[in-house]
């Protein structure tokens, strides 16, 4: 044998862009294959129409609030918590992004 055991037990090390990759391919396939699947089974076609029509209003929105606070001010770090510190203080800038990523992680478990 070469020095592992008779179990079959060895240890595998993974790299950050294995895991990182893994968990974007899980986000992806839960929510591109999946979920609008099982969502039209219960909704029907419109139902599914309409909420992809909010969804991309919302992210359109998102993307044009981020887009405008990027043009406004440039000297900002990039991210919620530099641009709520800046509006309203240390302790909201806090939590927002504690917030962001709380219903980030909660999202990306449910599915």
């Amino acid at each position: 044998m070469d020095g592992a055991s008779s179990s079959g037990s060895q240890t595998v090390t993974v790299g950050l862009g294995a895991l990182t990759a893994m968990v974007v391919g899980s986000m992806v396939g839960a929510g591109v294959f999946s979920l609008p699947a099982r969502f039209t089974e219960r909704t029907g076609v419109w139902g599914t129409l309409g909420a992809w029509a909010v969804a991309g209003a919302g992210t359109l929105t998102l993307a044009l609030v981020f887009q405008t606070l990027a043009v406004r001010r440039p000297a900002l770090g990039a991210g919620i918590y530099a641009y709520a510190k800046t509006g309203f203080g240390e302790y909201p800038g806090f939590l927002s992004v504690v917030g962001y990523w709380a219903i980030a992680c909660t999202g990306n478990v449910t599915y």
